[in-house]
């Protein structure tokens, strides 16, 4: 396969073929070409009169979509610089080319992608999912953060059941994914599904240790939320460890607004209250996660008698 000097003689040689005709499976040859990442021979192809760059084949996938799919960058790039070329194009399943690269881990083609012009990095499936979240899903972690890192990516875009890149992440228990994530500019860590499970929730219910721990320590994360039937994370933690876990954050935070509040109803300021509450704590883990709770506050200053901000059991 991939016999360059063969195909140019067949190419020149009349009558012309017709180079975007398929064979009996359905394959046409820049798509088959691009598969198997016959570069010289993409390029002979491309040069041939009346190429149709975005004949899509079986499935409704493009030569670019099955070049990125299997990750030959080189004929990515061939493809991306051709007149014509629709980097967009979805197949079928409303995957494009950014997709297969995403899924796949082809960290090298996602950046060759993402300097495409035009390209769409928040396009979604038919099914509503985004790169990001097949990416975090699949634990491609370096495709996560290089597509973190491209202008206007939604961090928080949703699949059709509401499900984010981190809920995936969480359930599946990719704990490096999950820290990015958490790291990234705008990330809403209590973003509930359709069934009302967070991040933490979702953790629990798996038994990710690692991920809860991520989690927990996470600036305003809700550890009271439940989800629709009524349960918390600690309700479904699932196993001993993660149980153990929730139970030390609950004990912590329940102290730590008790201190606060007593201490904001002697009408001294939130964040002398705060300091004095956290000395009131019993270990140096409670105190370091009461420094998180309060640097999850808005910054302003509560006027006096507000005592909103001790709110760090939350209602919802």
């Amino acid at each position: 396969m991939g016999d360059v000097a063969s195909l140019r003689a067949r190419l020149l040689r009349p009558p012309l073929v017709d180079v975007n005709r398929a064979d009996e499976d359905g394959d046409a040859p820049l798509a088959v070409a691009s598969y198997y990442g016959h570069l010289e021979v993409v390029k002979l192809l491309l040069a041939a009169p009346g190429i149709d760059i975005n004949r899509a084949i079986k499935d409704g996938l493009t030569p670019i979509s099955w070049a990125s799919h299997q990750g030959h960058t080189e004929v990515v790039k061939v493809l991306l610089a051709a007149p014509g070329i629709d980097v967009n194009r979805a197949d079928e399943g409303g995957w494009t080319p950014i997709f297969w690269a995403s899924h796949q881990g082809h960290t090298e083609v996602v950046k060759v992608l993402l300097a495409a012009p035009g390209i769409d990095v928040n396009r979604t499936t038919d099914y509503g999912s985004t790169p990001l979240y097949w990416a975090s899903m699949m634990d491609r972690l370096e495709v996560v953060k290089v597509l973190l890192a491209a202008p206007g990516m939604d961090i928080n875009q949703e699949h059709y059941d509401r499900w984010t890149a981190i809920c995936r992440a969480s359930e599946m228990g990719h704990s490096e994914v999950v820290k990015v994530l958490l790291a990234a500019p705008g990330i809403d860590v209590n973003r509930a599904n359709k069934g009302g499970e967070t991040p933490l929730i979702i953790a629990s219910v798996m038994g990710h240790i690692e991920v809860v721990k991520l989690l927990l320590a996470a600036p305003g994360i809700h550890v009271f939320r439940r989800v629709d039937d009524g349960s918390s994370a600690m309700d479904v933690a699932g196993n001993a460890v993660v149980a153990s876990l929730l139970e030390e954050v609950v004990a912590v935070k329940g102290t730590f607004a008790a201190l606060l509040l007593t201490f904001l109803h002697r009408g001294i300021s939130r964040h002398m209250a705060a300091h004095l509450a956290m000395h009131g704590l019993p270990s140096e883990g409670a105190k370091a996660m009461a420094v998180r709770m309060r640097d999850a506050w808005p910054a302003a200053t509560a006027a006096p008698g507000d005592h909103s901000v001790c709110d760090v059991r939350e209602s919802s």
